[in-house]
């Protein structure tokens, strides 16, 4: 990675990482590494360690227990949440269940990063969606991959370019 220019990696994108952030970044500690290592807490990790791949919004007890989760990486040093609303179990959450969650990222300062939930047909609805979550939890927004993936739609990045103009224009850091 050095070589490439690369002095930082960020792990735990789309949704999927480590649950203890803390051991994860005390095993990065104890090997010599070159470059930076950094990671997120991850939605899809997080509801599968307390759902299981159960396709129902969590119960308040659940969602007490992902939110927890949540707030335990960040105080462990995650930089924030990441979703991968695209792969199951992301798929199966509604926007509530990721806005709770945001939340508590955001109360350390936290970051989210979402792999959104279309880049198809539904790609504007998609980004307004993690655009949306950002708004409401009060904290930056990272879109990855930010694509159109349906040729039906190829032409349309104006469209999806505005929609984070203008959130940036609200004073949304996206």
């Amino acid at each position: 990675f050095v070589r490439m220019g690369v002095t930082t990696l960020v792990t735990g994108n789309c949704g999927g990482s480590a649950t203890d952030v803390r051991e994860f970044l005390g095993r990065i500690e104890t090997k010599p590494l070159a470059v930076n290592i950094s990671t997120l807490i991850a939605h899809g990790s997080v509801r599968a360690k307390v759902m299981g791949l159960e396709n129902r919004a969590p119960t308040p007890e659940e969602q007490n227990a992902m939110n927890q989760l949540v707030e335990k990486g960040m105080t462990d040093g995650a930089l924030g949440l990441s979703t991968g609303l695209i792969y199951v179990p992301g798929t199966f959450s509604k926007t509530e269940e990721v806005v709770g969650l945001a939340k508590s990222a955001a109360r350390f300062g936290g970051v989210y990063a979402s792999h959104i939930r279309d880049e198809g047909t539904k790609v504007v609805e998609a980004i307004e969606e993690a655009i949306n979550i950002g708004e409401q939890a009060n904290m930056p927004v990272d879109i990855s991959h930010f694509k159109i993936s349906s040729k039906a739609l190829w032409g349309q990045s104006p469209t999806t370019i505005g929609l984070v103009e203008a959130a940036r224009r609200r004073g949304l850091t996206v």
